[in-house]
């Protein structure tokens, strides 16, 4: 709220037409009044309605942009603002400056101020301290009840205008289009709450972190086109900076709130992962993405993951809420394992809107209530977070040793030579932990070619697991390993809901028909805690030395069970056997 200082105004003259000397005016600036500055760029003034409910004055405007093609979007705007005490609705006034300021004024008449001017008025008395030849051009009366500058003026929603320009300086001041910014960054560091970014028309090579935010009482800060009818472009051709969490990004924002994106262009992004607009970690509240144009963000055919908009949120204790995502068009990008526009995790209260979304190479939108992924990749490092692709850890093992209740690791293309004991499970709030292939048409590989360090039973296996439960395996492949007793996966013990589907298990060999070498075993010799909620689905399995054994085997004290649409060939003994002692 800014105070503006009023000044107390006297007749320029007094004299009447014929010459008479009059009696002094009496004009008092001590009436106070209240003032709302709203900033309505992108709306015909014609549209707009200001009408005052109450004790409320209510702004509302409604804007259709018609398409020669037939295409139209709508945008609605609607402002309430509670009026103090004592104003004189019926004397409100609206108008619209040039710079595209809705101004509502309405005087406020207190009546402790017009008591204290009747009384001075009758009281000759309080006049005589003046002498007996008084000024007749000065108000003493005025002069008595109140200050020559009092702030009268209550000014509601004044707020900043800044600009950004391709022929602009960030050395400059940002606030006029004459001194403007020359990045968007320069403005995603400066913009104070309440205030709106105008982005001139061109071709803008940034990628953009947003370091401000609005608030509750300022409102949010606006970052939208200086021309209506031309989006500037915010291009990633040159992108090289990676935002904090090791993705690439056009426009990034962590733990921001109150933030309006309007009317911007965003394009021409190439990596493994990267997003047009990305928005992760919680906020309290609002933030709008509307009418913009978000296409050719791509990241290497079916094996990349680059996004239009991707909102995360890992936090379980404080949600993202009030997202408003309207009358976008997003096209052209490549998602591939992921979505063009997802929200993942703990996102709630959102609006998804209008929107239109072409030639994607995977699914379009999608809103995902999951905790964590996690990512495995033949170039990571176990050193690394493990929470992104190019942050992504080396080892299947760091993984099985680190993953969080409901989370997905994600195993990139190519073999991985190492034997892996699962360390982790889910539980049955989160749900459970999945181990899945990076891209759904190339399955990692698990080799044994290496393998030495036996599992804590004495037997070797690709997977092996005790005692666990709430875990998926989807979409990998297991060969090469060749011992005496030997599993691809091997599961002990009692526990709940373990799935495996569309797993390609072979070559797991121990000597011919003296050995042991089986694909998937399953053995629980606790009698007092079962294995259940055991699904084995759409897995083949083939050239196997199981002998003595089976090549799929349930062992034990194992109930409720599925086991459906597998294929099993090229064994030297039983293919599928489920026995009820061990």
């Amino acid at each position: 709220m800014i105070n503006e200082s009023c000044r107390l105004t006297h007749s320029s003259s007094n004299k009447s037409d014929d010459g008479k000397n009059l009696t002094p005016t009496l004009q008092l600036l001590n009436v106070e009044k209240y003032r709302v500055q709203l900033n309505i760029a992108g709306f015909n003034p014609e549209t707009i309605t200001t009408k005052v409910e109450g004790r409320k004055v209510i702004v509302e405007a409604k804007q259709e942009d018609r398409q020669p093609n037939g295409d139209y979007t709508i945008r609605e705007l609607r402002k309430t603002y509670e009026l103090p005490e004592h104003v004189d609705t019926k004397r409100l006034a609206s108008y619209v400056t040039p710079n595209n300021m809705l101004v509502i004024k309405v005087p406020i008449y207190n009546p402790e101020t017009e008591r204290r001017v009747a009384q001075v008025k009758n009281d000759n008395q309080s006049l005589t301290q003046f002498g007996q030849y008084r000024d007749p051009l000065f108000d003493y009366v005025g002069f008595l009840v109140g200050s020559d500058f009092q702030s009268r003026i209550v000014d509601k929603d004044a707020a900043q205008s800044y600009y950004v320009t391709i022929s602009g300086n960030d050395g400059n001041l940002g606030t006029t289009q004459s001194n403007a910014w020359r990045t968007i960054q320069k403005a995603a560091s400066k913009a104070t709450p309440g205030s709106t970014v105008y982005i001139g028309p061109g071709t803008y090579y940034e990628t953009v972190t947003i370091l401000v935010q609005g608030n509750a009482t300022s409102g949010p800060i606006t970052f939208t086109s200086l021309n209506p009818n031309i989006r500037p472009i915010i291009s990633g051709a040159r992108a090289t900076v990676a935002s904090s969490d090791g993705t690439l990004n056009l426009i990034y924002m962590q733990n921001k709130s109150y933030l309006r994106f309007v009317n911007l262009e965003l394009t021409n992004l190439t990596k493994t992962e990267c997003s047009g607009i990305r928005i992760v970690c919680f906020f309290l509240y609002i933030e709008e993405l509307r009418n913009l144009l978000i296409h050719h963000i791509r990241g290497g055919g079916e094996t990349g993951g680059a996004m239009a908009i991707t909102v995360y949120n890992k936090d379980q204790t404080k949600s993202r809420s009030g997202l408003i995502i309207d009358n976008c068009t997003l096209h052209d990008c490549q998602p591939a394992w992921s979505e063009a526009l997802t929200l993942n995790g703990n996102v709630e209260q959102f609006q998804i809107t209008n929107n239109r979304v072409y030639n994607m190479n995977n699914i379009g939108i999608d809103f995902i209530d999951a905790a964590q992924s996690y990512y495995v990749t033949i170039s990571g490092n176990d050193g690394n977070l493990g929470t992104t692709q190019s942050n992504a850890w080396r080892s299947i093992q760091k993984a099985a040793s680190q993953a969080i209740p409901g989370s997905t690791v994600y195993i990139g293309p190519g073999t991985y030579y190492e034997t892996v004991t699962i360390l982790v499970q889910g539980d049955a709030t989160s749900g459970p932990i999945t181990f899945t292939s990076l891209d759904p048409n190339i399955r990692p590989i698990i080799s044994g070619a290496l393998a030495t360090v036996a599992s804590s039973d004495g037997t070797l296996n690709l997977i092996y697991m005790e005692n666990k439960s709430y875990l998926r395996f989807v979409n990998l492949e297991l060969t090469n390993l060749t011992n005496t007793e030997c599993s691809g996966i091997r599961i002990i013990g009692g526990g709940t809901q373990i799935e495996l589907r569309n797993l390609l298990i072979h070559h797991i060999r121990g000597g011919g028909q003296t050995g042991g070498a089986m694909a998937i075993t399953v053995y629980n010799k606790d009698q007092t805690k079962s294995r259940s909620g055991l699904i084995i689905d759409s897995c083949t399995l083939h050239d196997c030395q199981p002998a003595w054994s089976e090549a799929l085997t349930l062992n034990g004290n194992v109930e409720q069970f599925q086991i459906t649409n597998n294929r099993v060939y090229n064994m030297n003994n039983i293919g599928i056997d489920f026995i009820g002692m061990y």
